[in-house]
């Protein structure tokens, strides 16, 4: 380990104390472990690629095949549960395919212990301040629930349930993780779309596989979740939710459907408690319950108290990757996370150096689905706007201060700009849906919790993701992540004059 006091001993120090009537949420939305193992699963992972030639996808392997090979991997392995969670829609494509082969692999005998549950936040759109969109749920949620169930294949021995689930309008579970019997995960940026990942214009994202105590709290995580959902579900005919209902949860098990939800997985009775004193392999679980779950705390949004925590902490070189730093709110209006902005902006007061890369301007999947919302200029805005703003800086020298010790930079898969273009016209800005920050290259945190906010609300999304803080794991991050993305974007920066013209996002 390094020299330095321990980055996430002193987050859980304060998380812990945020969290002093009963610890409720220790073990849940954090938890310190050791004796971990992790390997990086990067996508596409093209550097140097010619955007314009299309070969890295018309031919047998798939840009995100490590991903998918990965998926099958771990799901093959249960003998117990397995834990599934992302954003709607379900997994679809070469992951649906995976997770299929993977239930097939499991023993025959093995089978009828298997139970396998997922959870699929859903951003619902409304029709106006808070009514639902009935045509939505009815025609398009309610029917693919069922038809995802069946159209698995899974051995029929294996009992699935799937549930579509929004705690609130505003707040929706975005964990992106998959837990096979509590021992074994993969967890980060990924949702399992192949559109996405898998064909042309793959977007940019980072997720890692872990064995360990670690998988413990995001399990754990999960059963807060599935309660909830279990206590507010519709279990009637697909309708419109009466108040307090905001989950839709089936089952599917030997050709028969059911409204029912499981709410809990039990813990693996065979996995090892987690090592009192291992200090390889450290890490520090960070989970987010968002709004609807239970009353909002600091603890309960421990990966959103993490992170400003952790920017605070940085002395010398804060390196992030994000879709974005900002997101819309009415309108064109533009929204950043105030607690970010202001910790970003305080560290490069200090003359702490910090590096960005975010989506392209018009960033999109190869299927057309924006992955941005401002992009690298407003990050610019808002962070010179807070310049001046906290620290009393005229234009023109927080511009400077800006210059000397920040850069945000544009996703590129290489140094000179490109787009990825198809053989028959049409063409994306390459796309960033990672969720990373690396502190000091000393500890760095992969998940799936964006550092902007989802207006209306400010308590943000279900969310989970791992601060870790080993020497070797971060210089392999370092080494195979960031030195290539930062090779290719750095000279595509944005000039931070280009905060002159227009006003800079407002903060919530």
């Amino acid at each position: 380990m390094s020299a330095h006091p321990s980055l996430i001993d002193e987050i859980h120090r304060q998380l812990r104390e945020d969290d002093s009537v009963d610890l409720r949420h220790e073990g849940v939305t954090y938890a310190v472990t050791g004796g971990n193992s992790l390997s990086l699963l990067q996508t596409p992972n093209l550097w140097g690629q010619d955007p314009a030639k299309n070969d890295y996808w018309t031919g047998e392997t798939k840009p995100a095949h490590e991903l998918v090979a990965a998926v099958e991997d771990i799901v093959a392995g249960a003998r117990q549960s397995i834990d599934l969670s992302t954003l709607w829609p379900p997994p679809n494509g070469l992951f649906r395919d995976a997770i299929h082969r993977g239930l097939h692999r499991i023993p025959a005998k093995a089978r009828t212990s298997v139970v396998m549950r997922v959870l699929a936040g859903l951003p619902l759109p409304a029709n106006g301040a808070q009514a639902m969109d009935k045509a939505y749920l009815t025609h398009k949620v309610f029917p693919q629930i069922d038809f995802w169930l069946a159209g698995l294949g899974a051995p029929p021995e294996i009992p699935i349930y799937l549930c579509a689930q929004t705690p609130m309008l505003g707040s929706w579970n975005h964990a992106k993780l998959l837990i096979v019997d509590g021992r074994e995960m993969l967890i980060g940026g990924h949702n399992m779309w192949d559109p996405s990942y898998c064909g042309f214009a793959p977007v940019h994202d980072l997720s890692v596989r872990i064995q360990g105590p670690a998988v413990q709290a995001p399990q754990a995580f999960l059963n807060r979740l599935w309660a909830h959902a279990a206590r507010n579900r519709t279990i009637t005919t697909p309708r419109l939710p009466r108040p307090g209902e905001h989950a839709w949860s089936r089952r599917y098990h030997r050709g028969e459907f059911a409204y029912a939800a499981l709410s809990r997985i039990a813990a693996d009775p065979h996995a090892p408690p987690p090592p009192a004193s291992e200090t390889s392999g450290r890490m520090l679980g960070l989970g987010r319950l968002g709004a609807g779950v239970e009353r909002v705390s600091r603890a309960g949004e421990a990966s959103a108290t993490a992170r400003v925590l952790a920017i605070r902490s940085a002395e010398r070189l804060i390196r992030i990757s994000q879709q974005d730093l900002v997101f819309l709110k009415v309108g064109d209006e533009l929204a950043a996370n105030a607690t970010v902005i202001a910790a970003l902006a305080d560290a490069i007061h200090k003359k702490v150096e910090v590096q960005i890369v975010l989506s392209n301007p018009d960033a999109k999947d190869g299927a057309g689905a924006a992955y941005v919302a401002g992009g690298p200029l407003a990050a610019v805005q808002v962070l010179v706007d807070q310049m001046m703003r906290r620290h009393g800086m005229s234009l023109s020298a927080a511009i400077a201060r800006c210059q000397e010790f920040a850069t945000v930079a544009p996703l590129r898969v290489r140094a000179d700009p490109g787009e990825w273009r198809w053989v028959c016209g049409p063409a994306c800005e390459p796309a960033n849906h990672a969720k990373v920050y690396i502190i000091d290259d000393r500890a760095f945190y992969v998940g799936s919790d964006n550092l902007y906010p989802i207006p209306p609300l400010n308590e943000g999304l279900q969310e989970f993701g791992c601060l870790v803080e080993d020497d070797a794991m971060v210089a392999d991050l370092v080494e195979t992540y960031w030195t290539p993305l930062w090779k290719a974007a750095r000279d595509a920066a944005v000039p931070w004059a280009a905060a002159i013209p227009k006003p800079a996002p407002i903060l919530i």
